[in-house]
């Protein structure tokens, strides 16, 4: 999928062509806190939130919007997963008996499909007649008929690994997160799974796709993953270091974060976080195409490569020049501000350059992985190419 923008630079205004930008976060804040582990998050078409609760009441519990905590039901034997319909059915998975269960507002449960092997996570098809289920148990995914509870297995095997969350896209895809790894998968409508990314850490908890970004909790790394669909990946929230600390998305500290789910009007996403401190996280979206004024048009004049892309330890720019002219590099981070500036107003031949960037900011520290742009400017002509660092 790609985007096409339009931009004011220098009065004139150009159209650019790019490829899909990932999510950026602004604040992350704490919304609820419980005594209980939350397994996963998820919302229904109010804005309620469900959250199974693993504790010893089987508690799926429920927040509204204002923050006002009760349980929906209790009793289910280790609830995790689960999903809400367009109706606010809630759909939830029950670890210990095998069970996919529904629940009625009033909180009657009733059985759809039995006999599932370590039911975790659920999604609904996009035609609504099927949920599927992540079997963590025997590395598959369910294809449950909603009609009558019968299912068959839809994929297995081919990289599915103590599979926990799962997320259609728009095409009908399901995207499959791991726990026992950290790989994110992706099946087809027939049940095909190919490889699109392996974030760091090794195991993953839930994830959810919304409007080109599938949104990963990083259970091991203490961080909150965006990742597009050609499989470049970027650190959304979170330091690495376990902890709970509020703030700008970056600086904050999130401890065994598990369930993540996006707000109805997808500017928000609610993360549940498991460390000794038991909440719900709720992080503030922001906007993810600063970065595309920062370049400005696309020179004709001006050749950019950049190899490796993506890299984990050094990465080379090369760029030609037409003319003698003044030269700026500069790499910029997805909301347009500056990380790293690699060349300064220098005075430059005709010809190709080179310079290398070691995945270190101006400050001196490492920044973290995820997708940067660099922009090369001479005399008038301006030229941006997407570079990409991964962790080691």
């Amino acid at each position: 999928m790609f985007r096409c923008v339009r931009v004011v630079l220098a009065g004139l205004l150009v159209a650019l062509v790019l490829p899909p930008l990932a999510a950026v976060a602004d604040t992350v804040e704490t919304f609820v806190s419980f005594s209980v582990p939350i397994e996963e998050v998820n919302v229904g078409p109010d804005g309620t939130l469900y959250l199974p609760s693993p504790g010893l009441a089987g508690a799926v519990k429920k927040v509204t919007p204002d923050g006002t905590i009760s349980n929906l039901t209790t009793g289910i034997a280790l609830p995790e997963g689960g999903t809400v319909d367009s109706d606010g059915i809630v759909y939830v998975s029950a670890w210990n008996t095998g069970l996919a269960q529904w629940i009625e507002p009033d909180g009657t449960k009733h059985t759809l499909a039995t006999g599932l092997a370590g039911p975790t996570g659920q999604a609904i098809s996009p035609d609504g007649a099927y949920l599927y289920v992540a079997q963590y148990s025997s590395n598959s995914i369910a294809k449950v008929d909603r009609s009558d509870g019968s299912w068959t297995t839809f994929a297995s095997g081919q990289g599915i690994a103590g599979p926990d969350g799962v997320s259609f896209d728009e095409a009908g895809n399901l995207y499959i997160a791991n726990f026992l790894s950290s790989d994110i998968l992706r099946a087809d409508p027939s049940g095909n799974v190919e490889l699109v990314a392996t974030l760091p850490g090794n195991r993953t908890g839930y994830c959810e796709y919304r409007d080109g970004v599938l949104y990963v909790a990083g259970n091991s790394t203490h961080r909150i993953y965006a990742v597009l669909p050609d499989g470049t990946w970027s650190v959304l929230a979170g330091t690495g270091v376990a902890g709970h600390v509020d703030g700008p998305a970056l600086s904050a500290q999130f401890n065994l974060p598990n369930g993540i789910a996006v707000s109805v009007t997808g500017d928000t996403l609610f993360v549940a976080d498991n460390g000794p401190v038991k909440s719900v996280r709720r992080i503030v979206l922001g906007d993810a195409t600063a970065a595309v004024e920062t370049l400005g048009s696309a020179s004709p004049s001006l050749e950019l490569r950049v190899s490796p892309n993506p890299f984990a330890g050094r990465s080379s720019l090369s760029y030609e020049l037409p003319r003698r002219g003044t030269v700026s590099v500069g790499v910029y981070d997805v909301r347009g501000r500056m990380v790293r500036t690699l060349v300064s107003d220098r005075e430059q031949s005709a010809g190709r350059h080179q310079v290398t960037w070691d995945g270190l900011g101006d400050g001196g520290a490492q920044v973290p992985g995820g997708v940067y742009f660099v922009r090369v400017a001479c005399e008038g002509d301006v030229a941006g190419a997407r570079w990409v660092r991964r962790e080691r």
